[in-house]
This record gives structure tokens, sequence and C-alpha cells, in this order.
């Protein structure tokens, strides 16, 4: 009983990790695409926007 106990709480921490790391790696991404932008020719902008609010999108429903 007691090892499964702690794989069940294993296996919830390496879940909650990993969906830490995904939005730690989003968020980096994002801030890399901002900087980006703000170099960017204005006939990317418009995509870079796009996917700035895709990824503010995910972001929020994580």
């Amino acid at each position: 009983m007691i090892n499964t106990f702690r794989s069940a709480t294993t296996t919830a921490a390496s879940t909650t990790a990993v969906g830490i790391l995904e939005t730690v790696a989003l968020v980096c991404s994002v801030d890399l695409i901002l900087a980006t932008s703000l170099t960017a020719a204005p006939s990317h902008q418009a995509r870079i926007q796009t996917t700035l609010n895709v990824s503010a999108n995910v972001i929020a429903n994580v």
C-alpha cells in the first residue's frame, strides 16, 4: 500500500513539474518573440503579433 501511494505521489509531482517546465519554456519563448518583434521589419510584425496572441492564450489555459 505504501509503495502504491508513493508511486502515485511521485507521478503527480512529475506531472506537475513537467507542466511548470512547459509553462516556463513557453514564457521564455514569448519573451524571445517579443524582443525579436521590436527589431523586426514591419512586414513581419503582424505575424509576430499573431504568434504572441496564440502563445498568450495557451499560457492562460495552462
